[in-house]
């Protein structure tokens, strides 16, 4: 398969996030997951509902990705998946052949780790602070 072009893959409204060298060695961006506060009642009053617009499985996809649900190494990696595949294909047109050779990870390979610690951090929503101007 030949080099995806990022630029030209971008969808209208792309919004810029994470940027994160995927396995062809481009940058690609990943999208912030919009939060979403809404009330729930309890007991008397009311809590806050914590979600993220656009995922509705946000709530257990952070709990596999902070290890609060014990998942076997399947699911684990599904989640991942699944959660990497959704945001990248809110921000670019890609076919299923594309998404998986961008979205690889290769074990004992530490650029792979740092790419998905990169992506988890993406689908989490913790956006890197901008270093100082040069």
């Amino acid at each position: 398969m030949s080099r995806v072009d990022e630029a030209s893959r971008r969808k209208p409204g792309f919004t810029a996030g994470v940027a994160v060298v995927l396995a062809d060695g481009q940058e690609w961006t990943f999208p912030p997951p919009r939060l979403r506060l809404s009330p729930v009642r309890s007991g008397g009053g009311f809590a806050v509902a914590v979600n993220r617009v656009g995922l509705p499985d946000y709530a257990r996809w952070e709990a596999v990705l902070c290890s609060e649900a014990p998942a076997p190494p399947e699911e684990y990696w599904s989640v991942r998946m699944t959660a990497a595949a959704t945001l990248l294909l809110a921000n670019y047109e890609l076919t299923d052949e594309e998404l998986g050779s961008l979205l690889v990870w290769e074990a004992g390979e530490p650029a792979s780790d740092e790419r998905w610690d990169r992506i988890d951090a993406a689908i989490l929503g913790v956006v890197p602070k901008p270093g100082p101007a040069t």
